[in-house]
């Protein structure tokens, strides 16, 4: 059920779906940050759905702006999720509004192993965090 209150910047909404993973935009530094967390052990002791923001216009129409859940999201993706499950907490353009897009947002490529976050370290180092984190 999705419920919505109205502003004049945007629509602030509740609704959990499952979309692919690739149209979850993030800060390309976000999700560096995020795996020095994890290489150091420190996780999400978070459960459930991520938070994100759904642009309805602008130049990423029908993506999705993480808001919460970074390192849950770099577990997934050390999973290869391709689906996942999100809670949408807002919508609104992709510019024009406080909420505007990544300015370097990071690439999330399910054809590659590890979703693209090969690009951030060496596929040894990811092998390792993927098997501390198995199940």
């Amino acid at each position: 059920m999705l419920k919505s209150i109205i502003s004049k910047k945007y629509i602030i909404a509740y609704a959990v779906r499952t979309i692919n993973t690739s149209d979850i935009l993030i800060d390309r530094h976000s999700i560096y940050k995020t795996m020095g967390d994890i290489e150091h052990n420190r996780t999400s002791r978070s459960k459930g759905p991520l938070s994100v923001f759904h642009l309805i216009s602008g130049e990423n129409k029908g993506r999705y702006l993480l808001e919460d859940g970074f390192h849950r999201l770099f577990i997934l993706l050390l999973k290869h999720q391709t689906r996942v499950k999100v809670n949408i907490i807002g919508a609104g353009s992709s510019s024009g509004t406080d909420l505007a897009t990544p300015i370097k947002p990071f690439k999330i490529d399910p054809n590659l192993k590890y979703m693209g976050l090969e690009d951030l370290a060496d596929e040894d180092i990811l092998d390792e965090l993927a098997n501390i984190h198995k199940g």
